[in-house]
This record gives C-alpha cells, structure tokens and sequence, in this order.
C-alpha cells in the first residue's frame, strides 16, 4: 500500500497536467469541435484521458523518477519492488535481470512506443493518401497498377512481412531506398501537386526532378561506395537536370519555394538514410579557419544535426516497416472513399468552376472524408504500438538496452515465473495505452456517425 502510495505521489506532474486540462477544456466544449463532443462520450472521454495520461508520463518521465533508466546496480538485480536503490532512493517496481530500475524504464519507454508509433503511422497515411486520391479519383489505369502493388504487399501477412523488412534492413541499401520511397517522395508530391502542376509540361519536369532526388541520392551512394567520383557525377547530372526545369516550370513563386525546398528535404533524406554528408571531414578545416572557439561551435552543431537527423538504425528498421506494411490498407481506404465522394455535387461544383484536378482532390474531397480517416489513424496508432511491441518481444524491436515495452517483455519473460515483476508492468502498460486509444476511436466513430 505504502508502494501504491508512493508511486501514485511521485506521478503528481501527470495528474496536474491532466486537471489543467479538464479546467481549460470543460468550459470551452461546445467551441472546440470534435474534441469538445468527446465530452458528451465516456467511453471516448476516458479513452482519451488515458491517451493523454500517458502521453504527459513521456513527457514528465525525467521528473517522475529520479532514477536513470539504463543505469545498472547489483542491488536493483532480480529485485521485487520496495527495494533500496543507490542514494537512498527505494526501486518502486523493483529491477530487471541487469539490475535497471523498471518504474523508470516503463516511463522512459513511453518516450520511444509513441513517438514511433504515432509519426509512423502519420507517414503511412501520406502515402496512403496520396497514392489512394489519384487511384479513386482517376480511375483505369492509375487505379489498376497502385492497387496491384498494394495488394501484393498486402498478400504477405503483416508480422512476416514485418520481420522480413527488419531483418533484410540490418545490412544493404534496403532502408534508405524505402525511406526515399516513403519518406521524401510523398512530401514532395503533396507540395508540387498543391499548386496544380499535373498536365503541364514544364512543370510536370520539374515535379519529375524534384521525385528524382531520393533515387539519384541512392543511386549515387551505391556507385560512390565503388568509385568515390561516380557518386559526383551522379548528384551533377541530377543538379543539372533539376536547374533547367526549375528554368523551365515559367513560375517564379514556385521555382523559389522548390530551389529552398528541395535542397532541404534532399539534405535531410541523405543524413537519415546515408548519413551523408559527413561532416566531420570539415572539421579541421574549420579548426584552421576559426581556430578553437569556431571549431568548438562547429562541434555543438555537428552533434545537434545528428541528434535532429542521424535516429538509431534500429529505431529507423522498425519505423520504415511500420510504413511499409500499413500504408496498403490507408491506401484502400482512401481509395474506396474517394471512389464514393467523387460522385458528390459540390466535386461537381468544383469541376464546373474549372478548378485543377489535384485542387479538387486535396481541396475538395481530403477534407470530406476526415472522419472515417480519424477514427482509422487512431485504431492504428494502437495496432502499430502493438506491432512494436510484439517486434521487441522478438528481439527484433530496438536495441537491447531501449526501454520500449516489448524489449522489456522479452528482458523478462525467462523469469516470468519467479520474477513477475519483470513482466507485468510494461505488459499492463502495452494494454492500457491500447485499450485507451480503442476506446477514444470507439468515441471518436460514434461522434462521426451523428456528424
């Protein structure tokens, strides 16, 4: 009960956060759309407030414990909860096999399962989307050939498919090219195809430059690695290539925005696919330009880049499978209700006003499909969490030492029996996250429904 107690007290950042706010959200309900109905759901309210519970305990999770999550005691080894840890601090939950405090890992895990979870899955959705709008909306054979390579990614079963990409990714250039695939084109896409640029020749290079960038970037990785100038010559024939159509798109607004754009997205694809470019080969050049302050300043830069562009390539393998093997079912979903909206009078409308294609998909038909596309995002986030989760307890998840649930699940599973304090608590809270979106999607359906 003291233990109860103890941990109930030490989680008082999250309670607080969770009464601010209930205090600011309460009296604005009826302003604040489909979040303020929520209140009108209890089953979706406490979905919700779950979601946030833990949501706050990533954020808090330095201030809950103050005890460091991948630090190692021989006292903390096998211990059941109560147990004093170093400094007199006492171990809430107890320690793993390596002597890892777990209260402090279940909330440091926090800060990996959603941050994954929940961007993977926004990404899978860009690609879903903007291969679902066209494949509904066009028809023929744009509609035959995406839905082929969705259904045959679809045909493998989703854990395999899973395990496949995971372990195939640990060596070769498989990661960066899905990356460039799923990362880096869909952004650009949306961005060109938000000023209309489809059926214009001009334009329509410059929207093939701008695709080509990620393949240029592989293309000119692999070749580098056997001749460090043909990885050159193969970014110059591509800079060519994009300059000219730039020149040529008759644009001048959207030929600055792309000369800004593109070389952005292009730098931030190569360093988290390649790594690339390698900037400490210019860090003695900076030393004997700037001397010690500039090569001190270079060197806080440097490691900010790498923390912001550089994740772990175990966190990379899982979170491009998770794209991967979900983006088919956003795409047929997508798909099926833009085949149902496009028949709508005020697509009609828009038709009839002679607006551009790509305005009337993303303009016109994206926003009145929002609800199902809700209620799905959130139903995936939980089944995405539960895929990292079943990854880690495969020990095909992240690294050995990362606190995620599913690693701490495997830690432990070989002492389950006489150590059941190893297990229960990350499982029970792999559960209640889950639960606690399913049943905000529950509430979230119910309020499309009446809308």
């Amino acid at each position: 009960m003291d233990l109860l107690i103890k941990a109930l007290s030490d989680l008082w950042p999250v309670w607080f956060a969770l009464a601010g706010v209930f205090i600011i959200s309460w009296p604005t309900r009826q302003y604040t759309g489909l979040y303020g109905k929520l209140y009108e759901n209890p089953i979706g309210l406490l979905g919700l407030y779950i979601c946030l519970f833990w949501i706050f305990a990533a954020i808090f999770a330095g201030v809950i414990s103050d005890i460091d999550p991948e630090a190692q005691s021989v006292a903390l080894r096998k211990k059941g909860p109560g147990t004093p840890a170093a400094d007199g601090l006492i171990s809430i939950l107890g320690g793993d096999v390596a002597g890892r405090d777990i209260f402090s890992r279940l909330f440091y895990g926090a800060r990996v399962v959603i941050p994954i979870s929940v961007t993977a899955t926004a990404l899978a959705f860009v690609v879903g989307i903007v291969a679902g709008l066209p494949a509904g909306y066009f028809g023929r054979k744009t509609d035959a050939v995406l839905s082929f390579l969705a259904n045959a990614i679809l045909a493998f079963p989703v854990i395999l498919l899973f395990i496949l990409i995971v372990l195939i990714a640990r060596d070769g250039p498989l990661i960066p090219t899905l990356l460039g695939v799923l990362g880096f084109a869909p952004v650009a896409f949306v961005v060109v195809a938000a000023f209309g640029l489809y059926g214009k020749a001009g334009r329509t290079g410059l929207l093939l430059a701008t695709l080509l960038l990620p393949v240029a970037i592989v293309l000119a990785w692999i070749l580098g690695s056997l001749f460090w100038l043909l990885g050159w010559v193969v970014m110059a024939a591509w800079a060519a290539f994009f300059v000219t159509r730039v020149m040529n798109c008759g644009d001048r607004k959207l030929a600055i925005l792309t000369i800004v754009l593109v070389p952005v997205l292009g730098f931030i694809y190569s360093r988290v696919a390649f790594s690339l470019p390698d900037l400490g080969l210019i860090a003695p050049i900076v030393a004997g330009m700037f001397g010690e302050a500039g090569s001190q300043s270079f060197n806080e830069i440097e490691g900010m880049v790498n923390n912001l562009f550089i994740p772990r390539d175990a966190a990379l393998n899982v979170f491009i499978a998770v794209c991967f093997a979900s983006a088919p079912g956003i795409f047929r979903l997508v798909r099926g209700l833009t085949l149902d909206t496009k028949e709508r009078d005020y697509v009609a409308a828009a038709q009839t006003r002679g607006e551009n294609t790509w305005y009337i998909m993303i303009f016109e038909i994206l926003p009145n499909v929002r609800g199902p596309l809700i209620v799905d995002a959130a139903l995936r986030i939980g089944y995405t969490i539960i895929l990292l989760g079943t990854l880690g307890f495969f020990g095909l998840g992240l690294e050995p030492t990362s606190p995620d649930w599913g690693t701490m699940i495997n830690i432990g599973r070989g002492g389950a029996r006489s150590f059941p304090h190893m297990v229960i608590p990350p499982a029970f809270a792999l559960m209640s996250l889950v639960l606690g979106i399913n049943m905000l999607a529950d509430g979230l359906r119910e309020m499309s429904l009446k809308d």
